[in-house]
Parts: structure tokens; sequence; C-alpha cells
């Protein structure tokens, strides 16, 4: 039975409920039912005593790819102890050849046990939707017992699989931690959105922090989550931006230890923001948040697209000389790139507009 969540009953809306996972931290861990093993022994049954990281990915996918090289040097580092599986997933009908050839081309930038799930997508479906997750890479933990241990990022087997390995791992308190993750993250991106989109939709943004004020109040630790967050940030960029430049730096920090941090948002936020003049020192951080997706995700980041927001922060703080050197930047990486010529020519445009006023 779906949960109803306490503390958001939304009037004139029903709300939503959160799907149930079927397989939570703790069950027997399914069979990987694999249209077909490309690399390496196929895996039937997960044998006592071993722990396997099942890794899904797809060649479609930027942060996966890049996740490749790490999995491959954790597949060594641990041989003999820990198997590493990684699954193709969700990819066009009839692309089997295609996965195939993919895995050759890497060579060894995919040492480990590599399979492709079917196209009637079961492997997805016994693994990650029946686990409520919707997206890759995602990568499972099954323990020496069988046992699914842990599920998110790849960055993170580092820290969680010796736990695993030395029988530290705390299957009760994973599960339970796992369960209340989901749960708010459903909030979070479900019912706090219908309260507080009405307020955006019409600009309210004081009615709309006010109404975040009582989404913190009934679940604090919301305060700092995807959705929650955009909403505080954006309704604070248009209301009160030294105020927004405080949250946007205490945003990132309290998510330094996930994977997935609020750079773009922030950045675009600001960018976006042109009916009034922010202050030099938010366009600047808006800039570095920029500066700060690119090192962190260089997959999933377009640099000469980055690079030319950068290039219009600067110069919006004044700072032409730094908007100069990103737009050529910017420019030449577009370029290489071979991107389209009208994307050239509004390249160059935004160049001559900082050299003009440089007065060079």
């Amino acid at each position: 039975m779906a949960m109803i969540l306490p503390g958001f009953a939304i009037e004139g809306h029903a709300q939503a409920k959160r799907p149930e996972p079927t397989l939570h931290i703790g069950d027997p861990a399914p069979p990987i039912r694999a249209a077909k093993w490309i690399k390496g022994a196929p895996i039937s049954t997960f044998e006592h005593g071993t722990v396997y990281v099942v890794d899904f990915w797809g060649t479609w996918c930027g942060p996966c790819i890049a996740a490749m090289p790490h999995l491959s040097d954790f597949a060594g580092r641990y041989k003999g102890k820990v198997v590493v599986v990684g699954v193709s997933v969700k990819e066009a009908k009839n692309s089997l050849e295609k996965v195939e050839n993919f895995v050759a081309d890497k060579g060894d930038t995919m040492a480990y046990t590599v399979a492709a799930d079917s196209d009637a997508q079961d492997v997805w479906n016994s693994w990650l939707a029946a686990a409520g997750q919707t997206a890759v890479p995602a990568t499972f933990v099954v323990d020496q017992n069988g046992r699914l241990a842990w599920f998110g990022y790849p960055s993170r087997l580092d820290a969680v699989v010796p736990q695993i390995l030395g029988g530290h791992w705390d299957l009760q308190a994973e599960a339970a931690a796992t369960k209340k993750a989901q749960e708010l993250m459903f909030v979070d991106g479900n019912d706090a959105v219908m309260r507080l989109n009405p307020f955006m939709s019409k600009r309210d943004y004081p009615g709309a922090l006010v109404e975040v004020a009582k989404v913190i109040a009934e679940r604090p630790e919301l305060e700092y989550y995807p959705k929650v967050g955009h909403f505080t940030f954006y309704s604070l960029v248009a209301t009160d931006p030294a105020r927004a430049l405080a949250f946007g730096q205490a945003w990132i920090a309290a998510n330094r230890d996930q994977d997935q941090k609020p750079y773009t948002d922030i950045g675009d936020t600001v960018l976006w923001s042109t009916g009034r003049e922010l202050p030099v020192t938010l366009l600047t951080f808006a800039a570095q948040c920029y500066e700060d997706a690119l090192a962190a995700y260089p997959w999933g980041v377009d640099a000469s697209d980055a690079h030319s927001k950068i290039a219009e922060l600067r110069f919006r703080a004044k700072d032409v000389r730094g908007a100069i050197a990103m737009a050529r930047q910017a420019l030449a990486e577009a370029t290489k790139k071979g991107v389209p010529a009208a994307r050239i020519a509004d390249l160059q445009k935004k160049l001559d507009t900082y050299l003009a006023a440089s007065g060079g």
C-alpha cells in the first residue's frame, strides 16, 4: 500500500501517493536476468562469501561512462573478494550490437563483467524500478549472504564496500536511512512542489517564502533538498539577494557529501534574474558555481555553454577582462566542437559586446 505522507495536505489538491518499493535493503538480491552476457562469465547465482557490485549504466549516459575507470580500478583492487558487474539498461530497442561494440571499444576501461538488459527491461524492472530508482548511474551492492546491502552512486563504493567486507555494515540502519531518504525525496519532488508552484506561477515570492517556512517547520530535513532548496533560492534572489547568497552557500555546504550539488541550479537562477541589478558578490558566486560544476561533472556540463554563462555573469559583475577571457574560451570550445554556425555567431556577438565595453 502506498504511503500517505503526514503534514502535506493541500487545499484543492489530492495528496500524491508514493509508490512503495518492493525491493528493500536486506532483501535477497534478485537474479540478473540479462539478455546477453557480453564480457566475463555469466552470473547465475550470488555465491556465499562473495560481495557483488552491480552497476547499471547506459551507452548514452555521460556520468556512467565517466565512472567506468573507477569501477575497473575498484574491481582490480578487490579481486577475489568482490565481483563487479556492469549491466547496460534503458537502451533503444534492438541495440544489443551497439552495446557490444561499445564494450569492445572500451577495452580495459571496462575491466569487469558486463551484461545487457533485454528489450523487455527485465533487469531494470527487477532491480531499479523495484527499488524505487529512476535513473543511472545506479550501483547496488550485494553482501556475502546474497542480501541487498546498499545502492547509490558508484563514487560511494570506497566508503561502503570495505565496511561490508569487514562485517561492520549495519543492514537495519541502512534500511531505515534509505527508507527515510526515499520518503523525503518524494515529498520534496511532489507534495512540496504542489504547495509552492501556485506562488511561483504568480511570482508571489514573498508568499512562496512564507510557504517554504511552513514546509520546513513540518519537515526540517527538507530545507536543503533539491526542490525546496530551489524554490527558496529563487525566491530570495527575487526579494533579498543578500540572503540568497547566504542560503546558496549553505545549500552547497549541506550537500557536500552528496554526489549531486546545486551548482547549475544556483548559476542558472542568478543568470536568468535580469530584471534587477544584483550584488557583485552574488553574481561572482553564481559564476563560481558554474566553474565548480565543470570541475565536478565534466561529463554532464557543456564546457562552451558554461564558459559563456560565466562570461555573462562576470560582465554583469563589472569584471570585463574576466568576461572577455571566458567568452574567448567559450568560442574556441564551440568552434572545436563544430556547433551550428548560429551558435558560433551568437558567441562571437557576445564577445564583441564585452570587447566594446573594454574599449579594445
